[in-house]
């Protein structure tokens, strides 16, 4: 079995690497690999991942909660101001606080702090076919109930390429496998995001159309069939706390 300092050596981040941004899910640019490590037991842990990002500073990720909106939405403009900046077709998102305020009623989800501020964020919500997207999965409509999109996440420029999305996505689909509620997770991605894309099919979302979406941008839609059955959970590789079960 593998100690717990082999799974630190392993997880030091890297700060310099750069990722592409995209409105959705994942927009790392590493690839994650999911073989082997830890899940936390989740007494003591409240539902949260601890990592280091280096020796000194620890980043927690959580799942959110309306009180999180206000630095949210600020998160999501900044990011939304960088990318109208360098490609608008990367980057879709409201200016108005209800959109975001709503997901987090509503969803499933999650943020990563550090310092007691918010880095970065990844928001869903009950699929409502708002933008016609559950239309174009394929998906039959007597699933819609039981289907959630993976509808926006962002990074602050300083933190991007540590895989903060690439966590926060694999943190949010072990809550819901856990709660078995949904059978579908939905999500779309800039076909022109080569990183984003591949980073959301290394988590098993499969393309399933093409289509202009959000006033006219081009985006690929994925769908990922969620394990009900609560037989596996996503693995969650942890620097602390010391208790930890291994997965077969």
């Amino acid at each position: 079995s593998r100690g717990l300092g082999d799974v630190y050596k392993r997880q030091q981040l890297d700060g310099s690497k750069a990722a592409m941004l995209t409105e959705v899910a994942i927009q790392d640019d590493e690839t994650f690999k999911p073989e082997g490590g830890f899940v936390p037991e989740t007494e003591g842990l409240q539902g949260q991942e601890l990592y280091n990002i280096d020796e000194a500073v620890d980043i927690c990720l959580r799942m959110a909660t309306k009180n999180d909106l206000d630095e949210i939405f600020n998160l999501i403009q900044v990011v939304g101001k960088e990318m109208d900046c360098k490609n608008n077709e990367l980057f879709a998102y409201s200016k108005n606080s209800d959109t975001y305020l709503h997901m987090l009623k509503t969803g499933s989800c999650a943020v990563a702090i550090k310092d007691d501020k918010i880095i970065a964020s990844l928001l869903t919500r009950p699929e409502d076919n708002r933008d016609g997207v559950f239309d174009l999965s394929g998906i039959s409509k007597t699933f819609m109930p039981n289907t959630i999109e993976f509808v926006t996440s962002q990074v602050l420029k300083e933190y991007r390429g540590n895989k903060l999305e690439q966590r926060l996505i694999n943190f949010v689909l072990t809550e819901l496998n856990k709660s078995k509620h949904y059978k579908y997770a939905i999500c779309t991605v800039c076909p022109d995001n080569k990183a984003s894309l591949k980073s959301v099919e290394n988590n098993n979302f499969k393309i399933c159309n093409k289509a202009n979406l959000y006033g006219g941008k081009t985006r690929y839609v994925l769908i990922k069939e969620l394990d009900t059955t609560n037989e596996h959970l996503s693995l969650i590789h942890i620097s602390e706390p010391t208790r930890r079960t291994p997965i077969s």
